[in-house]
């Protein structure tokens, strides 16, 4: 069989490897063959990206196995589906790699080298993951990324194991961490991540940070390297389930540490943590995301409470006969030579109403009202769910 230069390969996944899952013995054998006939054929791959929108068990046996067939010399790893690999020797080449960790009784047999790991891309991560498949054996005390210059890490808060221990696993011992060379981290975060990891993420070559985290986790990213960080982007999700305060002096510091903010985003569930936010005294947040409904007097309390908010998303904004008879009388006496604006900073605004009791009318009011006090206003999006005629003002 003659063989051919390619570092590369492509594998796609569909619907039809589920057709006969009952099969996967079967299947196996034919994977087998098929793994050491692409072997022969290209023993130089170094490259495998594995797209498998189902999540098929054939799929992830298919791309697990050809990536175990080349741990000697495979480099970059990409698979959106987990893999099933078997347990091989240590990936000692890796130097790319972005997989999903749904179920990690699949992958937990495989070994990748933390020493030659430049870009590293994790999601669907289990809150108590012990980052074993980093470990060379009997190195287990510390992992250390000689060369991880990318960091990204998906915690998902929803994970379920397979593994039927997996309900009586306790609080897992982490090796610990270092990241010498860490440039860039992002993080969606689960509070119940391995606290071990937070002192060596900060590394001081670190220069761009994303975090997605709830605002009980704000500690724990208020950390003295924030001084070097050319680019943050924080997004804070404010639950507030324990219906206790909540403490937004860390957004500040945080933000104050950081050279230069790109976006500090708050994702707002309910009402109480509005209320919080526009009581807490020059919060220098640039965006807000509010799921729940609010009344429109409060919106417009809001966007002149936050005078650094640039992007504002409304998901069921509510306006009262009430508030569109104000309106509409405060409108009939504007002079746009004296207009006072609410907000000079605001670019983006996304409003959606969805109460069929509010008409279009009382909605279209709402918006005249607000558009000639935002001055720098540049995106206007409006969604009614309700029937009706809206004005279009941009």
């Amino acid at each position: 069989m003659a063989r051919c230069a390619v570092s590369n390969i492509d594998i796609v996944c569909n619907e039809l490897f589920n057709r006969h899952k009952n099969e996967i013995g079967l299947y196996a054998e034919n994977i087998s063959q098929f793994v050491q006939a692409v072997f022969e054929l290209m023993p130089n791959l170094e490259s495998i990206n594995c797209n498998s929108s189902n999540n098929s068990e054939i799929g992830q046996l298919l791309c697990g196995s050809l990536a175990a067939a080349y741990y000697r010399s495979i480099k970059k790893i990409i698979s959106c589906g987990t893999l099933f690999i078997p347990e091989i020797p240590e990936f000692k080449n890796i130097t790319y790699l972005d997989i999903n960790l749904e179920n990690t009784d699949s992958i937990q047999k495989a070994k990748f080298s933390s020493e030659t790991l430049k870009y590293l891309r994790m999601y669907n991560v289990p809150p108590k993951f012990s980052w074993t498949i980093f470990t060379p054996k009997n190195k287990s005390l510390e992992i250390k990324f000689s060369n991880l210059t990318t960091l990204k890490i998906a915690y998902n808060s929803y994970y379920k194991s397979k593994s039927p221990s997996a309900a009586n696993t306790k609080l897992v011992d982490c090796p610990r961490l270092y990241f010498p060379k860490l440039k860039v981290l992002d993080i969606m975060y689960h509070e119940d991540y391995q606290p071990s990891i937070n002192c060596e993420l900060f590394s001081d070559k670190l220069h761009t940070l994303r975090v997605s985290c709830t605002t009980n986790a704000l500690c724990l990213v208020d950390n003295e390297n924030l001084f070097q960080i050319d680019n943050l982007s924080l997004t804070v999700i404010a639950n507030n389930d324990d219906e206790q305060e909540i403490n937004f002096s860390a957004i500040n510091r945080i933000i104050m540490k950081a050279k230069n903010v790109n976006y500090a985003v708050i994702d707002v569930h309910n009402q109480e943590v509005l209320r919080q936010i526009n009581n807490a005294n020059n919060l220098p947040i640039t965006g807000l995301n509010i799921s729940h409904s609010v009344d429109a007097d409060t919106i417009i309390y809001t966007v002149k409470h936050l005078q650094n908010l640039s992007n504002l998303f409304l998901n069921n904004l509510i306006i009262t006969k009430e508030q569109a008879h104000s309106y509409t009388s405060a409108f009939s006496m504007y002079e746009p030579d004296n207009l006072v604006p609410l907000n000079k900073n605001l670019k983006k605004l996304n409003l959606v109403c969805r109460n069929p009791e509010f008409t279009s009318a009382d909605f279209t009011i709402f918006v005249g009202h607000l558009l000639p006090r935002l001055p720098s206003l540049v995106d206007l999006q409006v969604k009614t769910l309700f029937s009706g005629t809206v004005i279009k003002f941009l």
